[in-house]
């Protein structure tokens, strides 16, 4: 016999029916508790919901007594007359009686519907009780002298509700535990209210606050207030759609408009305004009255996820390039590249795009990131005005934030940078001013929207009071309460508040709706018809196209952009709203949900999946969080676990790549947080060090990598403790470089075997390179290159562009610093620049960086300061400020070749207080000591020698430029102050310490040096050794500046 009715998916249905698991579709017995097919759960969705409801407890005294004194069948009797009576107080006032425990009675306001009052209702329904009992007493004092006495506690907060129609308890909470305490603690005949009770009824009741009680089971003492009465007036909430007043700030944004068709670069606005109040409406009020004139690119931020903190930039590039999720991968490429096709100034930005919308893989960073933008908006906007409007600034991430500021402050076009954010977001970013800052309505402005909105409801004058009063101005509780009253028809009894009102909205949807918005909560505030019919199932999913049809009827979602072609898709009238019906659903069946909506977009996605990967490792996530909040995971649970966790460390590896280290580090946290495999986990925690310490939270990324050490060691993960060594050394290395210098050797050596051993080429790189940075320190470059040659190598096996740009900038340095002739040294420097190009703008300007000196030492001082003025503007834009500090150091070396000492000091000094600013003493000695020098060749000795001395403090001893460069530039010093011998063994110790080094030039500085500190001693002979020395040591570098300048001082010095 065949079933008269599709069962409810996920439900148990009557004998002879099967039950449909929602998640993979599979049937089962209706017995089922659990899908036979994946394992989830399948109880009925509507037996449990999350709300927000009044519990009251009432216990009677004087039962004991009253039992003594007359028959046990008269008390029976009277008992009853007494549930009776408490029972109907109850349930007049739109209450239920959830159980009776002996002589306590249970009843709960808000179940299994919510009212716009239910506190009052509850307050209410205790006064009747105790009205009632005094009827009942007057009979008891007559019949047999006795009296009753009942104590009555009330709470409120959140319960989840169960099915009212069974006989088990139908609400559970902590807000029931502290009804019941409230109850015990009351004196005869006493009603207390609880904290928030009060809070809600507030303006109704009259009350002595109590002392707060200690209560069993309770951490903290209980908030109480008596109840002495109830007033005869009650007051309440308030709502938004048409406009009122916010006259100065429209002028604002439409002068801002004005200005924009006469504009020639960028400009940012930002509006400002708690949620409800209005923000929305004002800048769409402005764009309607700019007509046409101006173009509108509208893109909005999501409130969770890291790896999705560029979802409003990959919203944009789909609107200007015109491409969806329908085209092939292929042709999506050729459109974006297109808009770039024929400018050289903005070579590789499409590829740099390709990677921001899931197209491509790659190590793009976020300058990378902003300067393609930047040409994107540029080329787009062609000379036409343009407002780039950005909703709900608030939850946008740090990178978000300064690309926008980018956009406002370098962009030459004329484009208005519009942002839309709640107050947190300015307390978070001072230094965004807001442009209109939108606070509550005037009296008069409220009264005249409410009179606007309730053109169907009468109110009353009392109740129009009462509405204004409670809503304060917000248009969004005006709106909501007018609306309520408009669709109750009963303006006297106003919810006190805005959440008590949302979800009596909710419990008087009818069921296919109220479920279509649970369901579309779990997506967002945006959610998509096609999610919304699979989080159903498919017994209802018929039933969706209707329900909100007439949701978008009543104005409780509205039509909004969808985020693919072939789909409808809503917004929630408020985000409150959609709050409001996602923390009503039941956490099991909110799990469940999650799971439905990650396996929906997965299959949504196909192709284009890697693009919001971060948003189903969200989902998963949060089906994970909330059934471990209900107990042991199960193995499913913890499979779900394992996919999230796996998706999320996935969005970390790219957010590492681009450079986010911020964003990486809270995605590779929360993936370590939910893998429940121990190797994975040390894994993850491993890259959580690496992406800690980039992040420059060195002292979380020092114990996180040792505890990595530690752990991978007892594991047996010989790989992952290797690692973790190299990550370690190096990072104590810049931490404190005098203590950790020497290890750096050992670490390199010990790691390289066991990588060796395991052929690991990753792991080989990375030991590589260290010990490569291990010579270039001791100035062994030749070595030093080698071993960063077979790094490459190594690192090109697996693919790792990454590693490969990091590999390639270090050849850089070596090859500049190495013995290589000049001219040989600059070939090699244009080869890894050819190398370099497909890894993007940073990798190859920090190369030309390392180019730049080698020029000035070929005599090309004019090609030599372009490399460098162009490479630190580029990193200015595209990488972190140490790269820049570093590209600075370069500049100011050319320059010193150069013997331009004030240039020289502009950049030194620059890097120096970048890198002390990052903490970063290794690199910052280095520099310091350059800076020394430049010093010293302006004259202004007493500031060379506090440098030459800060330098030898930072540096360690293993570190030879510093120290040959600070003790070349502090015997310069002393010789210029006549201590004439200390000058010379300062100098002489600066050649002593670079005479094992094969960084030529160098060496010839420092022989330069000490020629000069000999022949102010008087010894003639020693100086023009000394500059026959050099001049051989600049000769083999092929540094022509230097041995021209070598020459002129032996010439003189012969003369």
């Amino acid at each position: 016999m065949e079933p008269s009715a599709t069962p409810e998916a996920g439900s148990r249905t009557s004998f002879g029916e099967m039950t449909t698991c929602p998640l993979c579709g599979h049937e089962n017995v209706a017995s089922a508790r659990f899908c036979n097919g994946c394992g989830m759960r399948l109880a009925a969705e509507q037996d449990q919901r999350r709300k927000p409801a009044t519990l009251l407890f009432a216990d009677v005294a004087g039962s004991t007594a009253l039992a003594e004194r007359i028959d046990a069948e008269a008390v029976r009797e009277l008992m009853l007359d007494y549930f009776g009576e408490m029972r109907s107080a109850i349930e007049a006032h739109g209450g239920a009686v959830e159980k009776f425990i002996g002589d306590a009675v249970v009843g709960v306001f808000g179940v299994p519907a919510a009212h716009e009052d239910d506190a009052l209702r509850g307050v209410r329904a205790a006064a009747e009780m105790q009205a009632r009992l005094e009827t009942l007493n007057a009979r008891l004092e007559r019949r047999f002298g006795v009296r009753l006495s009942v104590r009555i506690g009330l709470n409120t907060g959140e319960v989840v509700a169960g099915d009212t129609s069974r006989w088990e308890s139908f609400v559970s909470g902590d807000a029931v535990n502290v009804a019941a305490r409230l109850e015990q603690a009351a004196p005869p005949d006493a009603v207390l209210l609880g904290e928030t009770t009060y809070a809600l009824v507030a303006g109704a009741v009259d009350v002595e606050p109590l002392t707060p009680l200690a209560a069993k089971g309770k951490t903290s003492p209980l908030q109480a207030y008596r109840l002495l009465g109830i007033r005869a007036d009650v007051r309440a909430p308030i709502r938004a759609t048409p406009f009122v007043g916010r006259a100065n700030e429209l002028a604002v944004l439409e002068a801002a408009i004005d200005r924009l068709r006469s504009a020639e670069t960028a400009a940012r606005l930002l509006v400002l305004g708690d949620a409800g109040v209005g923000k929305s409406r004002l800048v769409e009020t402005a764009l309607d009255r700019a007509g046409g004139t101006v173009q509108v690119l509208p893109v909005r931020c999501l409130p969770y996820g890291e790896d999705i903190t560029y979802f409003p930039l990959g919203q944009l590039v789909r609107q200007i390039t015109r491409i969806d999720e329908r085209d092939a991968p292929l042709d999506a490429l050729q459109r974006i590249d297109a808009v770039f096709a024929g400018r050289s100034d903005a070579r590789g930005a499409g590829a740099v795009l390709a990677q921001v919308v899931g197209l491509a893989e790659g190590a793009a960073t976020a300058d990378e990131i902003a300067w393609a933008t930047r040409r994107l908006l540029e080329i787009h906007a062609g000379g036409r005005p343009h407002v780039l409007m950005v909703d709900d600034l608030q939850w946008a991430k740090e990178p978000l934030v300064h690309l926008l500021t980018d956009i406002a402050e370098r962009v030459r076009e004329p484009i208005l940078v519009l942002c839309l954010a709640r107050p947190e977001f300015a307390a978070r970013h001072p230094e965004w001013v807001p442009d209109a800052r939108l606070e509550p309505l005037t009296a008069n402005e409220a009264k005249g929207l409410v009179e606007r909105l309730a053109v169907t409801a009468s109110l009353a004058p009392e109740s129009l009071n009462r509405l204004l009063t409670a809503a304060a101005g917000n248009p969004l509780f005006l709106e909501e309460l007018v609306n309520y009253v408009d669709v109750a028809g009963d303006p006297s009894n106003l919810p006190p508040t805005l959440e008590a009102l949302l979800n009596a909205r909710l419990d008087a949807r009818p069921d296919d709706e109220r479920r279509a918005l649970e369901s579309a909560a779990v997506e967002g505030e945006v959610f998509h018809r096609g999610a919304v019919s699979a989080l159903v199932g498919p017994a209802h999913a018929t039933t969706v196209d209707d329900a909100l049809d007439r949701l978008a009827d009543d104005v409780l979602v509205r039509p909004a952009e969808a985020s693919f072609d072939d789909e409808v898709a809503f917004r929630f009238h408020h985000l409150l709203l959609r709050d409001a019906a996602y923390r009503s659903t039941a956490k099991r069946r909110r799990a469940d949900l999650h799971l439905l909506f990650a396996s929906w977009l997965e299959h949504k996605l196909g192709v284009w999946l890697a693009e919001a990967a971060e948003i189903v490792g969200y989902h998963l996530e949060q089906a994970c969080v909330l059934r471990g909040e209900l107990g042991p995971l199960d193995d499913e649970t913890r499979s779900v676990g394992e996919r999230a966790a796996a998706i999320l460390d996935g969005a970390g590896r790219r957010s590492l790549a681009r450079g986010d280290a911020a964003a990486a580090l809270s995605l590779f946290t929360r993936a370590a947080a939910l893998s429940f495999d121990k190797t994975a986990r040390i894994e993850i925690a491993l890259r959580r060090g690496v992406a800690a310490h980039e992040a420059a939270d060195l002292a979380l990324a020092e114990r996180v990598l040792a505890d990595v050490e530690r752990e991978a060691g007892r594991a047996g993960l010989e790989a992952v403790e290797a690692r973790a060594r190299i990550e370690l050394a190096m990072l104590r290395f810049h931490l404190r470089p005098i203590d950790h210098a020497r290890g750096l050797r050992r670490v390199g050596e010990e790691t390289l075997a066991t990588f060796e051993r395991l052929e690991d080429d990753e792991g080989r790189a990375l030991a590589l390179v260290l010990l490569a940075h291990e010579r270039w320190l001791a100035l062994h470059c030749a070595e030093a290159e080698r071993m960063l040659d077979l790094a490459l190598s190594h690192g090109e096996r697996v693919s790792d562009d990454r590693l490969i740009a990091s590999i390639l900038v270090a050849l850089a340095r070596a090859v500049l610093f190495g013995p290589r002739p000049a001219d040989e040294a600059a070939k090699r420097c244009e080869e890894l620049l050819a190398r370099a190009h497909r890894l993007g703008p940073t990798t190859e300007a920090s190369i030309s960086s390392k180019l730049a000196p080698l020029e000035a030492m070929r005599g090309r001082a004019e090609r030599a300061r372009r490399l460098a003025r162009d490479s630190i503007a580029v990193l200015e834009e595209t990488a972190s400020p140490l790269a820049v500090a570093s590209a600075l150091q370069y500049a100011g070396l050319a320059e010193l070749v150069l013997d331009d000492g004030a240039r020289a000091e502009r950049h030194l000094r620059r890097s120096v207080a970048l890198l002390e600013e990052l903490g970063d003493r290794s690199v910052a000695s280095s520099t310091a000591a350059l800076l020394s020098r430049a010093l010293v060749a302006l004259g202004r000795l007493d500031e060379g020698e506090r440098l030459s001395a800060l330098a030898l403090e930072w540096g360690g001893r293993d570190d030879i430029v510093t120290q040959a460069y600070a003790r070349s530039a502090r015997a310069l010093v002393l010789l210029a102050r006549e201590e004439t011998d200390e000058a010379r063994r300062e100098a002489e110790l600066a050649v002593e310490l670079s005479s094992a080094s094969d960084f030529s030039s160098q060496r010839g500085d420092a022989f330069l040096d000490l020629a000069a500190v000999l022949q102010g001693c008087g010894d003639e002979r020693g100086a023009r050794h000394a500059a026959d020395e050099a001049f051989a040591c600049y000769l083999a570098k092929g540094n022509v500046v230097g041995s021209e300048r070598a020459a002129e001082f032996a010439a003189r010095a012969a003369g």
